[in-house]
């Protein structure tokens, strides 16, 4: 099989850094990965710890932490995939040396969710480039479609969306994606990035209509609504839609710049892959990632 990265990207590394993914799934995506020609190394607790506590959790913090650390500081490595989310990112922070992995070079970590929390760290670190993509564990699910998505979005080509229109505007700036839950749980912290200069695309799974008004409210409360050059909401999983387009019209007050919905990204497929840092226009409808 052809492979779906760039072809400068020779060698993946796999870890668990939040929960335990499905053992068959896994060993599936890492088959796909090696049928593209990839060599893949699986980290230590990549499949999971018998003796993990919490049991919610795929290994000890320090364990998943020095997992990380290993896989980034490989001097092999050229990307690291996340074998699933879940919860445990935000755990492993304090854990990581961030002056070492910045050293090690600028690094892909792929994954979506919980590793919000991670990416918002990596950000604010200046440490490494997240990609919001389908993880590990799932990419034998995927089709050729989110597999074109990761090797767009890792070879930087230019690509356009037409989206939905709840407030109208232009704007450019630089993407920043992740899970509304995890990203509320930065807020206050030092891993929350500036947002200024930032088009924030969120997503969620399986929160009430209300839960997600608490949470667009936290974020107008931190005045990041305010500041931030856009929105552009993704996959609200488990909420109706029209729902969540009215609490986009009733927040969407508070952004001085475009909100627009209906990106594919987040917990369902098909999923478009996007790098964190990416360039991006908005103008009306039309959101154009590396113009």
């Amino acid at each position: 099989m052809k492979s779906f990265l760039p072809e400068h990207i020779k060698c993946a590394a796999v870890i668990s850094p939040a929960g335990t993914p499905d053992a068959e799934e896994l060993q599936k995506g890492i088959e796909l990965l090696q049928s593209c020609g990839i060599k893949v190394k699986i980290m230590p607790h990549a499949f999971g710890s018998s003796t993990a506590h919490p049991k919610y959790l795929a290994a000890s913090d320090e364990e998943r932490a020095a997992d990380l650390m290993q896989a980034y500081c490989d001097p092999d490595v050229d990307i690291i995939f996340a074998a699933r989310g879940g919860y445990g990112c935000g755990r492993i922070l304090p854990l990581l040396d961030w002056k070492k992995l910045r050293s090690a070079g600028n690094k892909i970590v792929a994954g979506y969710s919980d590793l919000t929390s991670l990416f918002f760290a990596m950000t604010s670190k200046e440490c490494g480039t997240p990609l919001a993509s389908v993880m590990a564990a799932k990419l034998a699910e995927c089709s050729s479609r989110e597999l074109e998505a990761i090797r767009s979005a890792c070879s930087k080509e230019k690509r356009v969306f037409g989206l939905e229109v709840i407030k109208q505007a232009n704007s450019t700036g630089e993407l920043l994606a992740g899970n509304l839950t995890v990203a509320v749980s930065c807020i206050g912290t030092q891993y929350m990035p500036d947002v200024r200069g930032k088009i924030l695309l969120l997503e969620d799974v399986g929160e009430d209509i209300y839960r997600l008004d608490r949470m667009f409210n936290q974020l107008k409360l931190s005045n990041i609504l305010q500041s931030c050059s856009g929105i552009i909401a993704g996959y609200f999983s488990g909420c109706q839609s029209d729902d969540v387009r009215n609490l986009l019209k009733d927040y969407s007050r508070y952004v001085n710049a475009p909100v627009l919905s209906g990106f594919s990204y987040g917990h369902e497929l098909p999923f478009d892959a996007v790098l964190y840092g990416t360039r991006a226009e908005i103008n009306d409808s039309r959101l154009t990632v590396n113009p």
